[in-house]
């Protein structure tokens, strides 16, 4: 049996912003790293003054990519939730419940965690999602909890219903050579950025580009 494939073309991102924008900026972000929560609400947070001026106005794409970091443990289970939303909800709910998860990060650190089981952190991560999203927590934890349907074909490591999508996404990541989160890429090649830039600098290196971008001819 061949192994799984992506459903879609764009099962393996969520997007904002038009398709026909003449560039895409994609982040590849951990809802574990401190460093992506910034990246995160800096570019995606509906406040976002970089997401306003670019995505909302046509110029950019944005996309994020699950880049999970195996040194956090919680990380997995975070995205997972994520997924759950997105699965439930559609991308409004993914978004919501993205947003909750970068804003309670401090909330699954490992120090905060370390006497947790699994299902008690999967159980606080479904109802954080889910109050964001206006879902059922139930719902959402069906997603988060071991997939009866694998251990009834005698799996001891099947994961969750919401794990297949994870795990194609880190196969994506690990493929492209995405080590570091956050990695950025522009229009698919990895390039340079900080989590640390602010909109002045964000704003600096996006406007050359665009500019770039905005003059290029369609190419078929």
């Amino acid at each position: 049996m061949p192994p799984p494939l992506p459903a879609s073309s764009n099962a393996l991102r969520r997007a904002l912003g038009s398709p026909q924008a003449p560039a895409t900026l994609g982040c590849y972000l951990d809802f574990s790293c401190p460093f992506s929560a910034k990246m995160y609400t800096r570019l995606f947070s509906p406040k976002s003054a970089i997401k306003s001026k670019y995505v909302d106005s046509e110029k950019l794409r944005l996309e994020f990519y699950h880049q999970v970091q195996p040194w956090h443990p919680q990380s997995a289970l975070m995205h997972e939730a994520a997924i759950a939303a997105g699965e439930v909800g559609g991308d409004d709910a993914f978004w919501k419940g993205a947003e909750a998860l970068m804003e309670n990060r401090e909330r699954f650190t490992d120090t905060e965690l370390v006497d947790k089981t699994r299902r008690e952190v999967s159980a606080e991560l479904a109802a954080l999602v889910a109050d964001a999203c206006g879902l059922e927590k139930n719902e959402v934890l069906s997603l988060l909890e071991l997939d009866p349907e694998a251990i009834a074909r005698g799996e001891k490591n099947g994961g969750s219903k919401a794990i297949g999508l994870l795990k194609l996404s880190v196969k994506y990541g690990r493929q492209n050579g995405i080590h570091v989160s956050p990695t950025t890429t522009w229009n698919g090649l990895v390039v340079d950025t900080s989590s640390g830039w602010d909109d002045a600098a964000w704003s600096e290196f996006l406007d050359p580009l665009l500019e770039k971008a905005g003059k290029e001819t369609p190419r078929l």
